[in-house]
């Protein structure tokens, strides 16, 4: 299975816009033109190859948690009632839509691209013409990989003057994380006859019983941890031992970050910790021991600012390009012959080499990929940012 380029080629949307926006019937349009905008004529090829690429990012996808592909894209979104490959194909008229108005603003901006970003248009162009799979499926030829890396590389640009005025401040005190480390502590379950026949009254008083050692226990742990005891150390002593007369499994959770939004039954508390101090917290049957090893996890508090930040982009660009939509041009679909394409066989060769060592994480890709074909759109790029991340003449142009 090979994947394109070094992070693949990114063609995604900063806002996907709705299906009802790209209407028009183009039956008068030519058998090799899948859309128009106003005068300007959508080939199959620039079309297909949308399409094609989300076909390929998805099957990608799967293929990597060793996912069959088999009729992966007949399967129904049960939030939209669509298949995937509907929706994948709304989402590529969207992209081109959405490509062709931001492209038309630049250059009416007077924007253009610099020899250095012409340079990136070619590099990224040679990565494309390299995909293959994608350039079999739509036929792709060098001509029409350059015009759309060059009309996405002077959208994304457009894209960055849209959303350049955003307040950069942020208050830090809502996006912190601290750095923390944790113990739990729970009843080692007993599936004994024994436990199973034992009374109402009888399983009150146990757990009455329990949950006074499970606090003991806690208490006594907390004390160790803030002597400076190590995780492991606490787990090697305590673990499946008896402890008051029950015996508990003691479990622990290395260092992670905890933010104020984070759903942990102590992040309230646990956020007003400083370094070092050590809390205790239960529910649901479980103590936990909770020490704050920083205040300040840098990553994480970091990756909260920049995501602050991509939120209030993807907010002002939507708002702007809601405005630049009013006054775009007609944006028409030859509906006859983009029916004709269709996902029948994956882009994707998976080894069985490869499908088995990818097994254990099946399970993740089908929760991730209820999504994948109706949402392409991490944050701030647009249908214009990046073919061949790393490498395009857009990302230059916001260094």
């Amino acid at each position: 299975m090979r994947r394109i380029g070094k992070k693949g080629i990114v063609l995604v949307l900063a806002a996907i816009v709705s299906a009802a926006s790209v209407t028009g019937c183009g039956t008068q349009l030519p058998s090799d033109v899948i859309a128009s905008y106003g005068d300007q004529m959508i080939g199959r090829e620039e079309a297909e190859f949308y399409a094609r690429y989300q076909q390929y990012s998805t099957e990608y996808m799967y293929a990597m948690y060793g996912s069959n592909l088999t009729g992966i894209w007949d399967q129904v979104d049960q939030t939209t009632s669509k298949t995937y490959q509907e929706e994948a194909k709304e989402n590529a008229l969207t992209a081109v839509l959405q490509t062709e108005i931001l492209n038309e603003k630049a250059v009416a901006d007077g924007i253009t691209l610099t020899e250095e970003e012409q340079k990136k248009v070619d590099e990224a162009v040679t990565e494309i013409m390299q995909a293959e799979p994608i350039v079999e499926a739509c036929g792709l030829t060098e001509e029409t990989a350059k015009s759309i890396v060059t009309k996405n590389a002077m959208a994304n640009k457009e894209y960055q003057a849209m959303v350049a005025d955003i307040d950069t401040n942020v208050d830090e005190s809502e996006v912190l994380h601290k750095t923390m480390e944790q113990i739990s502590i729970r009843e080692k379950q007993d599936n004994s006859t024994e436990a199973s026949t034992e009374n109402t009254e009888q399983t009150q008083e146990k757990q009455q019983q329990v949950d006074a050692a499970a606090a003991q226990l806690g208490e006594t742990i907390k004390s160790a941890l803030e002597q400076g005891a190590t995780l492991d150390e606490i787990v090697e002593q305590y673990n499946e031992k008896e402890f008051n007369g029950v015996t508990f499994t003691v479990a622990k959770r290395d260092a992670f970050a905890l933010g104020k939004d984070d759903s942990d039954i102590y992040t309230e508390q646990a956020m007003q910790m400083t370094q070092g101090q050590v809390i205790t917290s239960s529910g649901d049957g479980v103590v936990y021991v909770v020490r704050c090893t920083s205040e300040r996890d840098e990553n994480s508090t970091n990756e909260a600012i920049e995501q602050e930040l991509a939120n209030r982009r993807t907010a002002m660009f939507e708002e702007k390009y809601a405005e630049l939509k009013k006054s775009a041009k007609k944006f028409t679909v030859n509906e006859r012959e983009w029916e004709k394409v269709v996902f029948s066989e994956p882009l994707i060769e998976v080894s069985t080499e490869e499908t088995s060592s990818s097994e254990s994480a099946s399970s993740e890709a089908e929760t991730a990929n209820t999504t994948q074909a109706a949402d392409t759109a991490p944050e701030d790029t647009t249908a214009a940012n990046t073919v061949a991340e790393d490498t395009t003449a857009a990302d230059t142009a916001t260094e």
